[in-house]
């Protein structure tokens, strides 16, 4: 049978001395009214005292019939549900929860006022049970921290709201927020935590996955100020890599990104958008992937006029696995690789403005859709490459190079300018194919000497390679232009015809010569 309490429309303010007690609901002996002391063990009402009694509904009630309650705010230390399902609390006031909120027992429990945390408290859903607070929650104040364990769900089927700024709620269970976020207090989702939301909303501080953490979004989550894959060296729970965002058909915006060996996973629909953000560098977005490998599986949006993306790797490889665009009517600065790690944005690119490389290693596998004839890319004191196709110019500074294709095949089409300042290098890695430059439109200058790096990998096949097609492009080629130099097991030798360069590689008995 159904279990229900209901909240009546006037309100009882306790006069009753403070004290702690443990009050269990027994059923309605003589009627439904839950401010009548017979309905409870012991013989008495629960105070609202300023978060001093636990109340408890348990199988062990006479009856279970409708208990009748008042609206407004009613403070308790806690609300358990012992071993006991089917509760359904409720009316249109709220609770406000001292340290303690529990629903265990196979089944459902629902509350339907507003739960609201006042203080450092523990919210536990057991195994097989789903605790449904249809009213919202909501945090008191600075001073108020929740830690929501499972293994069980709490469901969350109103808005989430709160005002904590300076703690973090801890998930170590399985949290779904399904009603409207606005909500300026931190979440922080721990090693076998998993955080989803279904509606529109904001969490406007800060979201953390540590480890197995998880976070499904099939709303559209805007405004999430730092996003941590992995918890920062100086937190105070967990600190390993790892975590999760499943955006599923949902959108998640961010102004701080940071991964450490997490990924974020994407369905058709889903989205992640870079908006303007001021934490680590003035007037930049910050994508940092540091420590761990880290990757996202999802397409990315710009949507920060007037400022750059800063992406950065820090010794490890990071991946973006989906195209880059940017909002519509929105003008970004493009995007800057700052980092002593390895970037691959494995999809296509759709913004305009300059892509800037000025740290590590740069790879982009896709083609550029974007407006990109008037902007450049620029690769100073750093690695530029891929399987990209793209109309921008391309500027080789000094002490930089450029790595055409990827995994040792591939080709890097650039049908505008080409620069080579002196002292750069064009890698290439020879497997069973060799990558090639090629530069159909524009001047290609070249200011010598450039150095062709080859690496022969083991097991390469010996062939004669174009790896330089600059057929259609204008200005000084020459072979004079260039040196040599050849790592692994092999030999090899250049040649010219026309404006193709090729790379002859044979094993170290044979050497292949051109005519």
């Amino acid at each position: 049978m159904k279990k229900t309490i209901l909240l009546l429309t006037s309100v009882l303010l306790s006069t009753s001395a403070l004290h702690a007690a443990n009050y269990y609901w027994r059923g309605g002996v003589d009627d439904d009214d839950m401010e009548s002391a017979q309905n409870w063990t012991p013989n008495g009402v629960p105070q609202n005292n300023n978060y001093s009694d636990v109340i408890y509904f348990n199988e062990d009630a006479t009856t279970k019939m409708p208990v009748k309650t008042f609206s407004g705010t009613r403070r308790y230390a806690g609300i358990q549900f012992d071993e006991s399902f089917g509760w359904e609390i409720q009316g249109s006031g709220s609770y406000e929860i001292g340290s303690r909120l529990k629903s265990t027992g196979v089944g459902t429990n629902t509350i339907n006022p507003r739960v609201v945390s006042f203080a450092v408290g523990q919210w536990d859903v057991g195994a097989d049970n789903v605790l449904v607070l249809a009213g919202g929650v909501g945090w008191d104040s600075n001073s108020s921290q929740v830690t929501v364990n499972g293994p069980g769900t709490l469901l969350v089927t109103a808005g989430a709201s709160g005002y904590n700024t300076a703690k973090p709620a801890i998930i170590k269970g399985n949290l779904i927020l399904s009603g409207a976020l606005n909500n300026t207090a931190n979440y922080w989702v721990c090693t076998t935590g998993s955080l989803a939301t279904a509606a529109n909303g904001s969490f406007a501080n800060e979201l953390t996955l540590d480890q197995e953490g998880c976070v499904i979004v099939n709303g559209q989550t805007n405004g999430v100020g730092k996003v941590f894959l992995g918890a920062p060296a100086n937190a105070s729970v967990g600190g390993r890599e790892g975590g999760v965002i499943d955006l599923g058909t949902g959108a998640l915006s961010v102004n701080m990104l940071t991964i450490k060996g997490g990924t974020i996973t994407a369905q058709s629909q889903g989205q992640l958008r870079i908006n303007t953000g001021a934490y680590q560098l003035p007037n930049s977005v910050l994508f940092l992937a540091s420590e761990q490998p880290g990757a996202i599986n999802a397409n990315v949006l710009l949507q920060a006029a007037a400022t750059d993306c800063i992406l950065i790797s820090s010794n490890q490889t990071a991946a973006i696995n989906g195209s880059i665009s940017e909002a519509t009517g929105v003008a970004t600065k493009g995007i800057t690789k700052l980092g002593s790690g390895i970037l691959a944005i494995n999809g296509d690119t759709y913004f305009s403005r300059d892509i800037n490389v000025r740290d590590g290693r740069l790879i982009i596998n896709g083609t550029d859709y974007g407006k990109a004839a008037s902007y450049s890319i620029n690769t100073t004191n750093a690695v530029f490459g891929g399987a990209y196709t793209t109309a921008r110019k391309l500027n080789v500074r000094a002490n930089a190079a450029l790595s055409p294709g990827y995994n040792g095949a591939g080709t890097l089409w650039v049908s505008n300018n080409v620069e080579f300042a002196a002292n750069t290098a064009i890698n290439y890695t020879v497997t069973t194919a060799a990558p090639l430059l090629k530069i159909s439109k524009g001047t290609l200058t070249i200011n010598a000497p450039v150095n062709i790096a080859v690496m022969l990998e083991r097991g390469f096949t010996p062939a004669v390679y174009p790896i330089i097609d600059a057929t259609g492009s204008t200005g000084d080629f020459d072979l004079s232009n260039f040196n040599l130099t050849v790592s692994g097991t092999g030999r090899a030798s250049l040649s010219m015809t026309g404006r193709i360069v090729r790379l002859a590689v044979s094993n170290p008995a044979t050497l292949l010569f051109l005519k």
